[in-house]
């Protein structure tokens, strides 16, 4: 079965969705965002990325990622995926596309942080090319430890061609893309 999904700038008409994730995915003591802190990100200049998912005839908002971008760095705020859309591919290609659009702004480095006990991010985040820097001790409300994380970026500035052969950015960019499982045709 194929798995298809697009990324796309946050709208506001995706605030119910984001919100759902949260719920779902973050506990309470996690300071999870609000629809009014979305609606902000949604309006701000910071990156709010939205994986968008097939679901029969009917297309969900999968997952999300939000990046507070400076003026010399971002850093990734969070990044979540619903239950049964994890181990797609989404987080990765959320992740990919955040990076590429800033370092398509000239931004010079991406951090984050995240719970040390979180193997499976960790891992993911170092594939990317993230270095572990340093643990914060107490850093999440139910008193967990972050592993502070950051990445140098190169500036790509990157231009590609539109549809019709225009010249776009790489924001233009990640609107268009489409992401496919590698599992095509799989059963």
């Amino acid at each position: 079965m194929d798995t298809l999904y697009t990324i796309e700038h946050g709208a506001i008409g995706d605030l119910d969705a984001l919100v759902n994730i949260e719920n779902e995915i973050f506990d309470r003591a996690d300071s999870q965002l609000s629809r009014r802190a979305f609606r902000y990100h949604i309006n701000s200049h910071n990156l709010l990325l939205v994986a968008k998912s097939r679901a029969g005839e009917n297309t969900v908002v999968s997952g999300y990622l939000l990046a507070l971008l400076h003026r010399k760095s971002a850093r990734v705020y969070s990044i979540a995926v619903r239950t049964g859309y994890q181990k797609q591919g989404i987080a990765s290609a959320l992740l990919s596309s955040a990076i590429r659009a800033v370092s398509d702004l000239g931004i010079e480095r991406i951090a984050l942080e995240v719970k040390v006990v979180n193997d499976n991010a960790i891992k993911l985040y170092q594939q990317f090319g993230f270095s572990r820097r340093k643990a914060i001790p107490d850093y999440y409300p139910d008193g967990m430890a972050a592993l502070y994380m950051e990445m140098p970026l190169v500036s790509q500035k990157m231009k590609t061609r539109g549809k019709s052969g225009e010249a776009c950015t790489t924001l233009d960019w990640i609107s268009m893309y489409v992401y496919q499982d590698a599992h095509q045709g799989a059963t």
